[in-house]
């Protein structure tokens, strides 16, 4: 891996608050890579997608297009007309603006009076794949580095935030560290160009690695 830095560039955070314990979920399925990316949305379309941060995945409805993931699994993205919707999740509902173009991650969970949170996922690069960590756990000062530990793509990631950097295109593996300490492992995937790829530390559990779809801007 040691030849690998010259392939990243620099990446963005963004934060929100919650989390509490783990697991970790990759959006990476090594037998399958071509079925990780999701098409571009409509000109008039947001594409979301809806995960669970903690044990129990509750439907979600965001307008009238029902999300009903698994349990510690993504859902795929879906296509959702653009505009000032209600997101409901078990009794609460909440109208949230989804703008066309635009890639969401709907996380359900614990989060105090709140039953879910709302990250605006970065659109894919053009030239670069992108890869995009989110830590759902309480855990802070948690890292996306290479699965040999060498290369650090995203330090310090506070818990309820998530970070995105572009990287060139090859086939590479991660890890996901506190400190020293490897908290799981992803396996090694192909990284697309114009495509995103979503690593998540959620709440539940031990760490464990599961696929994930990602967006693209098609080909």
């Amino acid at each position: 891996m040691d030849g690998l830095m010259k392939y990243f560039t620099h990446g963005t955070l963004s934060a929100a608050a919650f989390g509490t314990a783990l697991t970790l979920l990759a959006g990476a399925a090594v037998a399958q890579d071509a079925t990780l990316y999701a098409p571009p949305p409509p000109a008039d379309a947001a594409a979301i997608r809806v995960m669970t941060a903690g044990g129990q995945a509750p439907a979600v409805l965001v307008g009238s297009t029902r999300f009903q993931p698994k349990p510690g699994l993504p859902s795929g993205y879906r296509h959702v007309k653009q505009g000032q919707l209600p997101v409901t999740v078990g009794a609460q509902k909440v109208a949230r603006p989804f703008a066309a173009g635009r890639y969401y991650s709907i996380v359900t969970g614990n989060f105090g009076r709140e039953q879910f949170r709302i990250f605006s996922d970065p659109k894919p690069s053009l030239s670069k794949a992108t890869v995009v960590f989110y830590n759902l756990s309480s855990m802070d000062q948690v890292s996306l580095k290479t699965a040999d530990g060498k290369i650090t793509l995203q330090p310090n990631v506070a818990h309820g935030a998530s970070a995105s950097r572009e990287v060139n295109p090859l086939r590479v593996g991660f890890a996901v560290y506190q400190g020293s300490r490897k908290l799981g492992e992803v396996p090694a995937v192909q990284l697309r160009r114009g495509a995103t790829l979503g690593i998540f530390l959620t709440q539940a559990g031990r760490p464990q690695v599961f696929s994930a779809p990602g967006a693209a801007i098609g080909r």
